[in-house]
């Protein structure tokens, strides 16, 4: 697509005819930025034209010129307003609506693209070969494996307290991942998914004067979420996902033999049922996202209240580069009626390195502990504190096939600590530092 027909331009020339008795600075600024986008001078016609429109000078083939100049250099989020305005004069126009659509998708916005299909007449979706199509529109599968690199001993290990109570540390756990997107409308798209944890951990426990030290207990997860989202407006999205995780730890207790026997220690699975809800809203605003979120989680025995404020900013006007920023304050509700606050920051720069690779750096830092993140779809529910993570995400999308693949490399910084179950404060008891590393393949395919 992406160049004006003849046709078009000889429209945008007689156009010359019509505003002939019209002022000079009107004259000046048509005859002028016409001259400078027959010359491809977009430099020189994007001031040239703005200045226009601040003296009210302000017409369709004036809107089509400077977004027209702001796409040629791929200053997509740019021209999007232009092409609007555009469509404001003459809301028929196919070169406009054509150019407008594929701005929103260079510059990520697909739920406005996909509201602008609607309005297309038939000759549009058939030149761009559009298929509209509502039901199962994509699927994707990924798969994390993560492995401690300071593993504990159990030769070494002393909790160092008297009191009754637990710790954890993860030896490695494997993570599957299987998600639905459900096209409903235009508008309004849903999202399935489930995911099966497996752990390995080393677990010990204590109470009444019976420790339990187990160097390699077996922790089942299984989760399920849906999600929605809706364009509620031009540039403006609600979203919200509801998650159901089933926690399958095991309990261990001792049974002593008969007549001074020998007695035998045996487990048993304790199911824990936990729910997150989080509800967010993001508006586009130029070079700019802005958002806000809610989470409300009753993860491991205790309620967190969090929220959220993101910003994402695409300096060049494109997908070429961009940051997203979030600033997370939770508070943590305790059975004791003692509450925790903190803050968590979160910061992703992605960049195309070439056609198509895209790689993403993402770092967070803060108290990640019963964590909701990605808005509302990933979440971090291991009962040790995250202290910091740092990941690099490859992203390699292949052009015309809806394909899209997944390569991430994740290290953590944790830190276990005994859970006291008879203390009413909030002090944490033998802290032990260890470090984590994750890989994560996926693919994903959007039909």
């Amino acid at each position: 697509m992406f160049k004006l027909s003849l046709t078009y331009i000889l429209l945008l020339f007689g156009f010359h005819t019509i505003i002939a008795q019209e002022s000079i600075n009107f004259l000046s600024i048509d005859r002028n930025t016409y001259e400078l986008y027959l010359k491809k001078d977009w430099k020189g016609l994007i001031p040239l034209a703005k200045s226009g429109i601040k003296k009210n000078i302000d017409y369709f083939y004036l809107r089509m010129r400077l977004g027209i100049a702001y796409y040629e250099q791929g200053k997509y989020r740019q021209a999007i307003p232009h092409f609007q305005k555009a469509l404001d004069f003459n809301s028929k126009d196919l070169f406009a609506q054509e150019y407008l659509y594929f701005s929103y998708l260079f510059s990520g916005r697909k739920s406005d693209a996909g509201n602008l299909i609607s309005k297309f007449p038939e000759s549009l979706t058939d030149k761009l070969k559009i298929e509209t199509k509502q039901g199962i529109s994509g699927l994707s599968v990924f798969n994390t494996y993560t492995w401690n690199m300071d593993p504990v001993s159990a030769d070494s290990y002393s909790p160092g307290v008297d009191t009754s109570g637990w710790q954890n540390i993860a030896k490695n756990f494997n993570l599957f991942n299987f998600n639905i997107e459900h096209q409903i409308s235009n508008r309004l798209a849903f999202y399935y998914g489930y995911r099966f944890l497996s752990k390995s951990r080393f677990h010990y426990s204590q109470n009444e004067n019976v420790d339990y030290l187990i160097p390699n207990d077996i922790f089942n997860q299984h989760q399920f979420y849906f999600s929605g989202s809706v364009l509620a407006g031009r540039g403006l999205s609600i979203s919200y996902t509801i998650h159901y995780l089933n926690l399958r730890p095991n309990n261990y207790y001792t049974q002593y033999g008969f007549g001074g026997g020998q007695s035998v220690t045996l487990r048993y699975v304790n199911p824990m049922n936990n729910w997150v809800g989080y509800f967010s809203v993001n508006k586009e605003s130029g070079l700019f996202n802005l958002g806000a979120g809610l989470a409300y989680s009753n993860l491991n025995e205790q309620n967190q209240f969090q929220k959220d404020l993101i910003l994402a900013f695409y300096p060049l006007g494109n997908l070429n580069l961009y940051t997203v920023s979030k600033i997370s304050h939770q508070s943590e509700f305790y059975q004791n009626k003692q509450i925790r606050q903190h803050f968590i920051f979160d910061q992703v720069v992605g960049i195309k390195l070439f056609n198509p690779l895209w790689i993403e750096m993402n770092g967070t830092f803060g108290d990640i502990t019963n964590y909701t993140d990605k808005g509302g779809l990933v979440i971090y529910n291991e009962m040790n504190r995250i202290k910091s993570r740092m990941a690099m995400n490859l992203i390699v999308p292949i052009i015309g096939k809806g394909l899209e693949f997944y390569v991430m490399y994740e290290y953590q910084e944790n830190e276990s600590y005994f859970n006291s179950t008879t203390t009413t404060t909030l002090d944490f008891f033998n802290p032990i530092n260890y470090s984590m590393q994750n890989l994560t393949g996926g693919i994903k395919w959007k039909f």
